[in-house]
């Protein structure tokens, strides 16, 4: 099984955000708030989906992870071949067929670092390999 994974674009992480917000703008339109209400609702729903937007279109610069390697004790984070972080898994980490959650604390930083990886984002073969991984660790 490989140790080294290199994630490509995600379709299905714009996706989901943009239904969630499409949702959030339909929940508002039918409550029963003032018409204020509403717009200003709207309007904070519009805001977080333009900004979710920017976060998954515009990481030229930014320190976004798009490798990692994964060893039996340890999870090295890499963002343009250079190490971001790296840390221990931790057991609250999820497995779906559709999507992986890591839950990784970090050695460098204090606290926890999250990587999301949809099922786009690898081959389908590398998907299966890191799910098993990850489900017997």
């Amino acid at each position: 099984m490989p140790d080294f994974y290199r994630f490509k674009f995600s379709l299905c992480q714009l996706l989901f955000i943009s239904a969630a917000h499409a949702v959030a703008l339909l929940v508002v339109a039918c409550t029963k708030l003032p018409t204020v209400g509403q717009f200003t609702w709207s309007l904070v729903v519009a805001i977080s989906w333009a900004i979710g937007l920017v976060f998954l279109l515009g990481r030229a610069g930014r320190r976004k992870v798009d490798a990692l390697r994964y060893t039996q004790d340890k999870i090295i984070c890499y963002a343009n071949s250079v190490v971001v972080f790296s840390g221990v898994l931790l057991p609250r980490s999820v497995v779906t067929p559709f999507f992986i959650l890591l839950l990784i604390e970090a050695e460098s930083q204090r606290g926890k670092c999250y990587v999301l990886i949809c099922r786009d984002q690898l081959t389908a073969t590398e998907f299966r390999q890191l799910s098993v991984r990850l489900r017997l660790a």
